[in-house]
């Protein structure tokens, strides 16, 4: 076990930043960065190199299993992972997350808060290695998108002041000072950026993703700047119209030719999700690009294999991860973003994609697929939280957002979507019906923009018809708890989790490592 002095000189090895992450007594290399007091602080490497090591954290974090669908969907309606007999137990911090009865020894939250601050660190070291102007940028950026995530999930960012002593604990920004600072990054930054053209490579940091996230930090600045979480916020109208401004530039610097104007509706949504995602999808403003043979990708075999069976293709899935039926049930049958299907799947898989229920079959689409007990595998609505019996093969419709890589199951080249342009309509839609003023669309353009794409007719514009708009159209791409959030729905009973939340649980502890920063104190309710 590490004792308190060794935790102490961990906490106070980064530069800028206090990284409190570290769970062992040997020196550990977090993405490249060494982080012990004897250590190079990392100014003798270049800029470039450094920039590398902010990337790597950046796919980590915005593409990995373990944050962006543990932190953002897992304590959701949208996804749950329940313990099958011997499997997915972990000491139950799955269960924990779904039921939202964490703590702050919760692996998830340790792990996560590590990698956000790690990341933050690696900016760091960029922003003080001399870097070009577009590397300053970029490094910013990913910083930018580091502590929007640690403001939606801890309320509050520790921070050390360029030049201050490694033995000084750091500070901590109000999650209203975060906010503003990492506004200020990105509105620094729009007018140097490159803009998106079509075919161009949506991994690269462009002026449509730094609006992209600027939206998204004016959409959630209330929540951000509340020091007491609620579940009921008052939304700024003038902040309101910077999410439409930003949203609406995103949309009008997005390639997308179509016959109707400026427009998601004439590009088939499941076209985002296959491997060859980043050359047909000009709808994509941000990824995270997996690509065999380029030195680190995320890999997004997670997410075909983390819910599918054992037995069926593509064979090694998980038998794990699982949709709720109530989440299931807010989907029209005739809703394109449900299921999807062709040739080539049925020949591959044996089964549609998407939200799969009913019986599995073998790739061909006719022979049956049996459980390990020998039985018709049907997956079904029903989900226990603790499955046990043939629930353990079948219970929970099972989610597969991407399409499988069939070059590759392993080693996948979809490329991980990080912001896409349809979410920039729902979130013009939104600050609308929140107070902002329309300018080129109606809250009602916005939200048909989306439906029409799904194949749905168009609804009455509404906030609660955009909360489930958000639900159906970003399902699995980590957007639900902060969406939830803000309807104020986080905290209320559902299938898997019948009584009301404390509203401590609007936020994650802090890890026990990170309150040996006095500047830190733990949220409310831990």
């Amino acid at each position: 076990m590490k004792n308190n002095f060794t935790q102490k000189v961990v906490l106070l090895a980064s530069l800028f930043l206090g990284v409190v992450a570290c769970t062992d007594l040997e020196e550990e290399v977090l993405d490249g960065v060494l982080l012990n007091p004897s250590a190079s602080s990392g100014s003798s490497a270049s800029a470039t190199d450094l920039l590398l090591n902010a990337k790597k954290s950046f796919y980590n974090v915005a593409q990995g299993q373990e944050r962006f669908l543990t932190m953002g969907e897992h304590p959701t309606d949208a996804l749950a992972g329940p313990t099958r007999g011997g499997d997915w137990d972990d000491n139950s911090k799955w269960r924990q997350m779904h039921t939202m009865t964490w703590d702050a020894v919760n692996p998830f939250v340790i792990s996560s808060y590590n990698d956000y601050l790690t990341g933050v660190y690696n900016t760091d070291l960029v922003l003080a290695a001399s870097p070009s102007a577009s590397e300053e940028n970029e490094a910013l950026f990913y910083k930018a998108y580091f502590y929007y995530h640690i403001l939606d999930k801890w309320g509050r960012v520790p921070y050390r002041t360029p030049g201050s002593s490694n033995l000084d604990n750091p500070e901590v920004y109000s999650g209203a000072e975060a906010t503003a600072l990492a506004i200020g990054w990105l509105e620094g930054m729009l007018s140097a950026l490159p803009e998106k053209t079509s075919g161009s490579d949506p991994s690269i940091i462009t002026s449509a993703a730094a609006n992209f996230l600027l939206a998204k930090f004016y959409l959630n600045k209330a929540v951000f700047d509340s020091a007491e979480k609620s579940e009921s916020y008052t939304f700024d109208a003038a902040d309101m119209n910077k999410v439409i401004a930003h949203a609406e530039a995103v949309i009008d610097s997005s390639p997308l030719q179509t016959t109707s104007g400026s427009s998601i509706a004439d590009h088939a949504y499941w076209s985002l999700f296959g491997s060859d995602n980043a050359e047909v999808a000009d709808e994509l403003v941000l990824t995270c690009k997996n690509q065999r043979g380029i030195g680190f990708q995320g890999n997004v075999q997670y997410a075909w294999r983390a819910s599918t069976h054992y037995n069926q293709a593509p064979i090694g899935g998980w038998n794990g991860w699982a949709v709720p039926g109530e989440f299931y049930d807010t989907f029209d049958a005739s809703d394109e973003r449900r299921q999807y299907s062709n040739d080539s799947i049925i020949s591959r898989l044996g089964n549609p994609i998407g939200l799969m229920i009913g019986q599995v079959y073998e790739p061909g689409g006719v022979e049956k697929v049996l459980d390990r007990n020998g039985k018709d595998l049907v997956f079904s609505k029903e989900l226990p939280l603790v499955t046990t019996g043939d629930a353990i093969e079948s219970a929970g419709v099972r989610p597969v957002k991407y399409i499988p890589d069939f070059e590759n199951y392993g080693d996948a080249e979809n490329d991980g979507i990080v912001f896409r342009s349809a979410d920039a309509y729902l979130m013009i839609a939104e600050a609308i019906l929140r107070g902002g003023s329309a300018v080129s669309m109606s809250a009602q353009e916005a939200l048909d923009a989306v439906r029409m794409r799904a194949g749905l007719a168009s609804q009455p514009a509404s906030l609660d018809l955009v909360y489930d708009e958000r639900g159906r159209e970003l399902w699995f791409e980590g957007w639900r708890r902060e969406d939830m959030i803000r309807w104020g729905t986080l905290l209320s009973p559902r299938q898997l989790k019948p009584g009301q939340t404390d509203a401590a649980y609007l936020l994650y502890p802090f890890p026990a490592d990170a309150l040996l920063n006095p500047n830190i104190t733990q949220n409310p309710g831990y």
